[in-house]
């Protein structure tokens, strides 16, 4: 089944990101970051969920806080690790109300991002120790699974990214846990744990560390059942649109799509984001369905 991502829209407020994309057709959506807190915005959701028979599902920074910060499970700041762990347990209580069935969190960082370096180049400094860091994340993980189960959610942990830039900054450090098909199989040692695979994510960090791309694909696509799709130029996560001729699209012939969840994450004009649902929903089904609405 295909969903598409809140982020699609740019909007301030997330009941303004659903009604477009309910208005436009769309009834499957994944709640994601990028927009302001306000008090209502649960009994909203609720209400247009009721009003479009909507679905949901509810990825990382979502619902948005009061006070921004950058979420991090791997922190060593007690602060910013108690904060994280928090934000997250309130953002799984929201999927249940919800009626969501999963809650996705990024994997963590080895350092403390500052909000304006998301997405962007990161600055020079020193890294936590990857040991600790990964240790701490694990103690986290396993606590917030519990918390996902007694609340019959299923928790996913989505693929990091680095880009050249910022591997460049941190004299080719390593920033970040769960870049590669690697980090996968020795993080899936530790714990037993569901994978959000970001292919746009993996094609950023696939250039910037030299590796095979297809290849990195293949190990992990075969172990996700939950995906997200956008395309960039291999330097930034740009959020762009599939196409029938993007190496992303073409890198799914062939594969078992069945029993797979995609998530529409691209930015862009509503009629493009259509445009790849299409794409995307005839590669599913092998036959032609109209654009949604």
């Amino acid at each position: 089944m295909i969903y598409v991502s809140s982020e699609c829209i740019q909007a301030r407020y997330i009941v303004e990101n659903v009604k477009e994309l309910a208005s436009s057709g769309f009834r499957r959506i994944e709640l994601s970051g990028g927009t302001s807190y306000y008090n209502s915005y649960l009994g909203d959701l609720l209400k247009l969920k009721k009003e479009h028979k909507l679905e949901y599902l509810v990825h990382n920074y979502f619902p948005p806080p009061e006070e921004g910060f950058v979420l991090n499970l791997a922190s060593l700041s007690e602060k910013v690790r108690n904060r994280s762990v928090d934000f997250c347990k309130k953002a799984i209580e929201v999927a249940a109300v919800l009626g969501a069935g999963y809650y996705s969190v990024h994997a963590g960082f080895y350092f403390d991002p500052e909000i304006t370096e998301l997405g962007k180049v990161i600055k020079p400094r020193k890294l936590y120790p990857a040991g600790d860091s990964i240790q701490v994340f694990i103690d986290n993980f396993k606590a917030l699974k519990q918390y996902a189960l007694a609340h019959r959610i299923k928790l996913y942990l989505e693929n990091n990214v680095v880009n050249l830039k910022s591997f460049q900054s941190l004299n080719k450090m390593i920033p970040a846990m769960l870049l590669t098909f690697e980090d996968a199989r020795e993080l899936g040692r530790k714990i037993d744990f569901n994978l959000l695979l970001d292919v746009g994510h993996l094609k950023v960090t696939a250039q910037t560390l030299g590796l095979d791309f297809q290849k990195q694909f293949s190990g992990l696509f075969k172990i996700s059942d939950y995906l997200h799709l956008s395309d960039n130029n291999g330097l930034m996560d740009e959020h762009g649109l599939i196409f029938d001729d993007s190496m992303i699209y073409k890198m799914f012939l062939g594969h078992d799509l069945t029993q797979k969840t995609f998530v529409l994450e691209t930015h862009g004009e509503i009629n493009d984001v259509k445009k790849s649902y299409v794409l995307i929903s005839n590669l599913l089904t092998q036959k032609t369905k109209q654009p949604p609405g």
